[in-house]
């Protein structure tokens, strides 16, 4: 359903896009896995996210709102839906306030459709706007893609792709090193001697970690691998003047399982930092 149907919408030109501009990566991932009946999250972390999202979209929304000459019917259905966000307790009520909060959802008739009809509209623009912007990525060029390109599309696709739902901590990083892709998991076995030394020497601050778990260096070592650079000074080289740059997503503790932003480890930063490798949240 476009949101050119909608009425209260009517007040501002384009304001379904207004409101995805002001939406954090977070609250896209959580319209983009938008679904009737989804299952509800596990545990109060996760459903704490999920009443932060809800009340972030409704807000914003509310903020778009008010922008237009007429307050409009929606946006009075949202400031009713934050309000009884904050008699719950917001986001640390966690699984007890996600359970009342969906209860609220049922027993009220016109807050919550309001609500839900709003998740899909934007969920509809939402994912017009990433086709097209997988569209333009792939259109023919005179000019190669940049490396920012390339980490637009392979996010795009990425936070697209099946979840895994075994509960475990997944973590995907993605380097773009001269118009090259390599990919890293936080599972991904033992890495390197080359890769091992080189970040065990630039992350020098901080507690020491377990350097196999992060993604970060799984993506590092899978470019040291593919240039087989024998040595620091000839990893250091290959990266020079390329315009390196890395996003990591994972797939835990999102609301419907799917894949989401996150950043990277402390050590990780001191590395990617020091060897030039730009980190763009995804």
């Amino acid at each position: 359903m476009s949101d050119q149907s909608n009425p209260r919408f009517k007040q501002a030109a384009d304001p379904l896009d207004q409101v995805l501009r002001t939406l954090t990566a977070e609250q896209k991932v959580y319209l983009r896995g938008a679904r009737a009946g989804a299952p509800a999250p596990v545990g109060d972390q996760q459903s704490g996210l999920e009443i932060a999202n809800i009340a972030g979209i409704a807000g914003q929304t509310r903020v778009v709102l008010a922008r237009g000459d007429d307050p409009a019917e929606l946006g009075n259905e949202l400031r009713r839906l934050s309000t009884e966000i904050i008699r719950l307790g917001g986001p640390p009520a966690g699984a007890a306030g996600r359970a009342a909060l969906m209860a609220w959802f049922q027993a009220d008739a016109s807050a919550g459709p309001a609500f839900v009809k709003l998740c899909a509209q934007l969920k509809e623009r939402l994912l017009a706007l990433d086709q097209q912007e997988a569209g333009r990525a792939a259109a023919p060029k005179t000019e190669p893609p940049t490396n920012e390109e390339i980490l637009a599309a392979e996010l795009g696709r990425q936070l697209h792709a099946n979840a895994p739902g075994d509960g475990f901590r997944h973590v995907t990083a993605i380097l773009v090193v001269g118009g090259k892709v390599y990919r890293g998991k936080n599972a991904g076995g033992e890495v390197g001697l080359v890769t091992a030394e080189l970040v065990r020497r630039l992350a020098d601050k901080g507690e020491k970690w377990s350097i196999p778990n992060c993604a970060e260096v799984h993506a590092l070592d899978a470019f040291v691998k593919a240039r087989t650079l024998a040595d620091k000074d000839a990893v250091t080289k290959a990266l020079e003047g390329s315009r390196a740059i890395i996003a990591t997503v994972s797939a835990k503790g999102q609301p419907l399982a799917t894949w989401g932003p996150c950043g990277a480890c402390e050590q990780c930063r001191q590395w990617l930092e020091k060897l030039g490798i730009a980190m763009v949240k995804g």
